[in-house]
C-alpha cells in the first residue's frame, strides 16, 4: 500500500502540533506553519490542546477501534483522506471503508492517497438528510454548502440522503461498524435523520465534528446528544472538535 501523501496521516500531524510549545493567539511567531494552522482553524481553544496533547498520549485515538473483519466504515467528509488512509491501516484488511467527499478540488487528492487501499472506496458525493443538490462553497478543510460568503468558489454537488447509505452500505447484519462525520455544519441535518429512522443504535461508533458557527448550533447539539445517550457512551469529548460515541455493548 502507498502512504498517505507525505507519509504523515493526521495522527502524525497532531503529535507534531504536541510538540508545539503551548502558545496562546498572537503570543509567539515562531510556531510551526500546520501548528499555526489547526490552532487558528479552532480559535487556541483549550479543546484543541487537549486533542494534540491526547494525541501525543495515544497517537491512534481517532482513527483505532477495535473491529472485525469485514466490517463497514462510513468516513462522510473524506476530504482529502487524512482519516481513512490511518483507518485502513491499523485495520484488518477485510474491512471496507466507504469515503464520502463531494468537493472537486479535493477528490484528485484523496484518490492519489488511497492508491494501492483496495479497501477504500471513494463515493464523489455529499451525505445528508435528503437527496438533493447544494452549492459547495471552497475553502479547504472548511467547505461547506451553508457558507454563503462570496470570498470562495463554489460548485454545484450532489447529496445523497443518509437513509440510501445505510441501506446500500450496511453489512448483513444491518450495521455500521464506524462512521465518521465531518462536513462542516451537514452533521445536524444527517444525525437528526439518523435519529428519524430509528437508526442510531446500528452505528457502534460514531466519531462526530460538531461545529458551532450555525445558527442554533448549541442548541441542537444538544438535543443530538440527549438521543444519542439512549443507545451509545461518550467514550471522550473535545468539545466543537471531535467527540467519540460507541454502542452499549460494543466491545
Amino acid at each position: 500500500m502507498t502512504e498517505h501523501p507525505g507519509g504523515r496521516g493526521l495522527g502524525h500531524r497532531l503529535r507534531v502540533i504536541a510538540a508545539q510549545p503551548r502558545i496562546r493567539k498572537r503570543r509567539r511567531e515562531d510556531v510551526e506553519p500546520m501548528a499555526r494552522m489547526f490552532l487558528e482553524h479552532f480559535r487556541y481553544s483549550d479543546a484543541i490542546y487537549s486533542l494534540f496533547e491526547a494525541t501525543a498520549r495515544d497517537p491512534k485515538i481517532t482513527h483505532w477501534f477495535d473491529l472485525p473483519e469485514q466490517a463497514v466504515v462510513l468516513d462522510i467528509g473524506a476530504y482529502v483522506g487524512e482519516w481513512c488512509v490511518p483507518v485502513a491501516d491499523c485495520s484488518p484488511a477485510s474491512i471496507t471503508i466507504h469515503s464520502y467527499e463531494p468537493g472537486p478540488p479535493h477528490l484528485e487528492d484523496l484518490r492519489d492517497a488511497i492508491d494501492g487501499y483496495d479497501n477504500i472506496v471513494v463515493h464523489p458525493v455529499g451525505v445528508g438528510a435528503a437527496n438533493t443538490t447544494a452549492s459547495l462553497a471552497f475553502k479547504g478543510p472548511g467547505s461547506s454548502i451553508f457558507d454563503t460568503s462570496k470570498d470562495y468558489g463554489r460548485t454545484q454537488i450532489e447529496i445523497v440522503d443518509i437513509a440510501e447509505v445505510l441501506a446500500d452500505t450496511a453489512g448483513p447484519d444491518g450495521r455500521i461498524n464506524v462512521m465518521k462525520l465531518n462536513i462542516e455544519g451537514g452533521e445536524y441535518d444527517l444525525l437528526d435523520r439518523i435519529i428519524e429512522l430509528d437508526r442510531s443504535s446500528d452505528i457502534d461508533h460514531l466519531l462526530i465534528q460538531f461545529h458551532d458557527w450555525l445558527p442554533r448550533a448549541t442548541r441542537r447539539r444538544w438535543k443530538i446528544r440527549q438521543e444519542l445517550k439512549k443507545t451509545h457512551d461518550l467514550i471522550w469529548d473535545f468539545p466543537w472538535i471531535w467527540e467519540y460515541w460507541r454502542a452499549r455493548g460494543t466491545g
